[in-house]
């Protein structure tokens, strides 16, 4: 069952691609008077509007104010740590390598730009308060925050000597098996971060590291929610329209701005496409050269390809498993990754 109807994604798209062609300053207006009192459809569409020309690969919340921000390569001063180099970089903030002055180890300092909005700096601080409620192999450690000498808000976290998941799949060869024995990895460590109330919203490639010895790492919490404080549901909370996370990892409740159908299935199935994807080569819908529309619609309403589809070996238990967890209705997935992973250990025995 789809979470949007074909009707009201024809007025999503209606308004999208009439609003794409107007000079930014009039967009607003123009969804104001079409919209009237539906703010929820008013904000999907500005929502896809500011997305559109973010990267496929890249997350769709990403600030628009520092985009250009720190263009030149300049590296923070921070007292207590020597930058080595920078390792990474997303919508708001960029990843150094740095060395913590007092007893030598490496460390991953994630910095703020300059210039974030509001919305990034209350992020920031989010991701510092999902990182201190975790402990737990699989997933990065955070050792202190603080500012830069110029004010800038940093993360001090775990440096992991490693490669992103599917890299590391292929540069080692790894075997079927040996793809979802890794993953399980990723869904330990999950169950461990929804145990503490935390959905992580962005499980994709890039966000799974694995080090030298084999133990994957998750990281970026950058987007992740708090499902539980003190009894109640509560943490960053996502309005209605806000499309958070990265486009072709995306769960259908993500891609309608459902933040009420947010919850540990969308991670089991942002984690079935990362398999679906180190089992394949690819993705279970097309993705390349795709707008934020485009995309969207993959998302919600495009048939998700089967494992024997792509690879005619990959059929049987292993296939319905990911299927299962690939469904476009949350309450039809496994709802625990608890569940998912015993669905696999299953699969994965039956597997030649």
């Amino acid at each position: 069952m789809s979470l949007v109807t074909p009707n009201r994604w024809s007025t999503v798209r209606r308004l999208f691609e009439s609003a794409i062609d107007m000079p930014t300053i009039e967009r607003g207006a123009y969804l104001q008077a079409e919209c009237a009192d539906d703010s929820d459809t008013r904000q999907e569409v500005l929502a896809l509007l500011a997305a559109d020309e973010v990267p496929f690969d890249m997350p769709v919340d990403r600030d628009p104010d520092s985009r250009h921000a720190d263009a030149a390569e300049n590296f923070p001063e921070v007292l207590g740590f020597k930058i080595v180099k920078r390792i990474g970089s997303g919508g708001s903030s960029r990843v150094f390598e740095a060395i913590c002055l007092e007893n030598g180890a490496r460390v991953a300092l994630k910095v703020m730009n300059s210039g974030s909005n509001g919305q990034s700096l209350l992020r920031f601080r989010q991701e510092s308060r999902v990182l201190s409620r975790l402990s737990h192999p699989g997933i990065v450690r955070l050792h202190e925050t603080g500012q830069t000498q110029d004010g800038q808000i940093y993360l001090a976290m775990d440096f992991v000597e490693g490669q992103r998941i599917d890299e590391w799949s292929t540069s080692h060869a790894l075997s079927p098996q040996e793809r979802v024995a890794a993953v399980l990895q990723v869904l330990d460590a999950l169950e461990h971060a929804h145990a503490a109330g935390v959905i992580h919203r962005d499980i994709k490639p890039h966000n799974i590291l694995v080090n030298t010895e084999g133990q994957v790492h998750l990281v970026d919490f950058g987007v992740a929610r708090l499902t539980r404080e003190d009894g109640n549901r509560t943490g960053f909370h996502t309005e209605t329209g806000n499309i958070v996370g990265t486009f072709a990892y995306m769960s259908p409740e993500q891609a309608d701005g459902k933040a009420s159908r947010i919850g540990p299935a969308t991670d089991v199935y942002q984690t079935a496409l990362v398999l679906f994807q180190l089992l394949t080569g690819r993705l279970p819908y097309e993705v390349e050269d795709r707008g934020a529309m485009s995309l969207l619609k993959a998302v919600l309403f495009e048939r998700r390809m089967l494992l024997s589809e792509v690879v005619p070996e990959l059929s049987g238990a292993i296939e319905e498993v990911i299927h299962a967890a690939l469904n476009v209705d949350p309450v039809q997935r496994p709802q625990t990754v608890q569940l998912f992973a015993a669905q696999l250990q299953v699969a994965l025995a039956q597997m030649d």
